[in-house]
């Protein structure tokens, strides 16, 4: 047995010589410049420059990840606050008339109020997701120097269900019941 584990291992050890004489100084001088030659990055780069962009090549805000409330929230809008059913964003350089347009392809609301700084989208419901709950959503300018704009959307409370004219029944005839 031993002698099969000593022959194993030479055949290992002549073999990891056999490969590493092999290469030659100019192979080595290769894999040296290959392992100092720096990183390209551009690539890098211009994948987190995408996904920094805000509008597409014809202006259009571009859609994010972000789902609220069953709307796709576009890029740019950092949340402020949100609780129970109301979200609050804030969108810096990105303005009432974009944000308009991009709400407007998404939402079909029951009524649309303008003013001079802010639309409000009532009652809407969103056209990529017809399951989502029925939202507000109110896009107003704020002012200062850099274009800034914030968004509140609001859920709507959910419908209450009202029990079927049997478990009415049934609940009427219980208490019957009980008060015999």
């Amino acid at each position: 047995m031993n002698a099969r584990v000593a022959s194993l291992s030479l055949a290992c050890v002549l073999l990891l010589a056999a490969v590493g004489s092999g290469c030659s100084r100019e192979d080595k001088k290769e894999q040296q410049r290959a392992l100092l030659r720096p990183v390209d990055h551009r690539k890098e780069r211009a994948v987190a420059r995408e996904k920094r962009q805000l509008f597409d090549p014809q202006g259009e805000l571009i859609p994010s990840e972000e789902m609220v409330a069953g709307v796709v929230m576009p890029r740019g809008l950092k949340m402020n606050r949100s609780f129970e059913r109301e979200w609050y964003f804030r969108a810096k350089r990105v303005t009432l008339p974009a944000l308009e347009r991009y709400f407007g392809q998404r939402l079909l609301p029951m009524a649309v109020e303008r003013t001079a700084t802010s639309i409000t989208f009532k009652d809407a419901q969103s056209k990529d997701d017809v399951d989502a709950p029925v939202v507000t959503v109110r896009i107003a300018t704020l002012i200062g120097s850099t274009p800034t704009s914030s968004v509140y959307i609001q859920q709507a409370a959910p419908p209450r269900v009202f029990p079927s004219e049997k478990e009415v029944q049934a609940k009427l005839e219980a208490m019957r019941r009980r008060a015999e």
